[in-house]
């Protein structure tokens, strides 16, 4: 079964980061920061895992360039039926990008599909948490 983003927070805040904090914000681009563990943090909960697992350019962006502006590492961890799987972004080649159909938001209303800049990243690349 799938967890929900405050499940994976509180899993990531019990038993890894115990200084964790969440962004204040719904639209930040980042979803939690541990200052001790120097860990400036996206989570993504996915239903279906897959041996490479989709980033967002625009994300990616935002997590490398925001973390560094905090003297943070960059970290997207995600949740699948398989396991928590954590990318240290500045440890990995940047991703391929190319542009792919997609629903505008994924835990929102707006389902219409819009063009978005994507990449993969490898699982066998991931720390499995």
């Amino acid at each position: 079964m799938a967890m929900k983003e405050i499940e994976l927070f509180e899993y990531l805040k019990s038993s890894l980061y115990p200084d964790l904090t969440k962004s204040e914000g719904i639209y930040d681009s980042f979803d939690c920061v541990s200052t001790y563990a120097g860990a400036y943090i996206e989570l993504k909960c996915r239903h279906t895992h897959y041996p490479t697992l989709l980033i967002e350019e625009m994300k990616y962006r935002k997590l490398i360039t925001q973390a560094a502006e905090r003297d943070l590492i960059p970290y997207y961890i995600n949740s699948t039926p398989a396991g928590i799987f954590s990318f240290d972004l500045l440890d990995l080649p940047e991703p391929v990008w190319f542009n792919h159909q997609m629903p505008a938001t994924t835990e929102f209303d707006r389902v219409e599909k819009v063009e978005k800049l994507v990449g993969y990243l490898p699982i066998e690349e991931a720390v499995k948490l």
